[in-house]
């Protein structure tokens, strides 16, 4: 049959709970010329043992690293042993709707200006909600560009999202990034082709306790790599068509100002290091905002107490 179309990566760690519900629903999608590759990284639970039940599947390989690379450097371990003329990313605790991978192929095969393909996708396990995107069909670069830089992850998770391997002269993901890594993905993607949203659930995102999200959440590094993903777009603004969004700079600013109403969280939490880290960025972006002045009010309380 030759290289299959398509290369389905699930990169692991610590999911044999969830996994064999994820490899079943690549399994019984409605179109089969794909690879299924799965990538764990030192896994210390079953996985190995779940993944190996699916082997007599000659569609399925399994890759155990040898030591472990983390989230992007696995993503990225996967994306190495692609074969397939598009990517599709399934995290290992998430699912496919049974005819994903047809709907995406469609749309890939007949329009080849498209760079992205996303959906509306489903959110299941501690909570349940639909989420749509705000437009749908083809939309332009810049138009899909300028939402992100407004709106954050519209697009999707890797789930959601498949893409042309051939695209990857743009590079891979980044390691530096934990939470954010997929945004500045397709963002660069955007850079070679269109984006274009079916209007139907076609994937599923599991949220539980203990996700890996949740945890940099509350740790408050998300903020923060969204400052160096600004940056690291800010910084080559032709490439990523920002000479044809209007104001970027004062979007930027904007974006960065909703982050400091978690500095009195901080302080709560006596993260002074992020604290500091804050108003280094303030200063650098010149926000001074009556809030922002309360916390650093609420920030010299506290030392003065000490």
């Amino acid at each position: 049959m030759g290289n299959p179309l398509v290369s389905v990566l699930v990169p692991t760690f610590n999911k044999g709970e969830f996994i064999e519900e994820a490899i079943e629903s690549v399994l019984t999608q409605t179109y089969g010329n794909f690879e299924l590759i799965i990538v764990d990284d030192c896994s210390s639970d079953n996985t190995a043992n779940i993944v190996k039940k699916f082997l007599y599947d000659k569609r399925v390989r399994f890759f155990q690293n040898d030591k472990n690379l983390g989230i992007g450097g696995n993503w990225n371990r996967a994306l190495f042993y692609a074969t397939g003329k598009y990517i599709k990313y399934l995290m290992a605790d998430d699912k496919f709707e049974p005819n994903l991978l047809e709907k995406y192929i469609e749309v890939m095969e007949k329009y080849h200006e498209v760079s992205l393909v996303t959906s509306f996708r489903g959110i299941f396990g501690d909570r349940n909600e639909v989420i749509k995107q705000p437009e749908i069909g083809m939309i332009d670069s810049i138009r899909a560009i300028e939402l992100t830089l407004k709106h954050g992850n519209w697009i999707g998770e890797p789930t959601t999202v498949m893409f042309r391997r051939e695209n990857l002269w743009i590079g891979t993901f980044k390691t530096e990034l934990k939470f954010l890594l997929d945004i500045d993905m397709w963002i660069r993607q955007l850079t070679c082709g269109y984006l274009y949203v079916i209007p139907e659930v076609l994937s599923w995102f599991r949220q539980y306790e203990g996700q890996a999200t949740k945890v940099v959440k509350g740790d408050f590094e998300d903020i923060f790599e969204e400052y160096l993903l600004f940056e690291m777009v800010f910084h080559a603004k032709k490439r990523f068509y920002l000479d044809q969004i209007v104001n970027p700079e004062r979007l930027k600013k904007k974006k960065f100002m909703k982050n400091y109403k978690f500095i009195p969280k901080m302080i709560q939490k006596k993260r002074y290091d992020l604290v500091l880290r804050s108003f280094r960025i303030a200063l650098k972006e010149g926000i001074f905002l009556p809030f922002f002045i309360k916390s650093c009010f609420s920030f010299y309380k506290i030392f003065k107490g000490a």
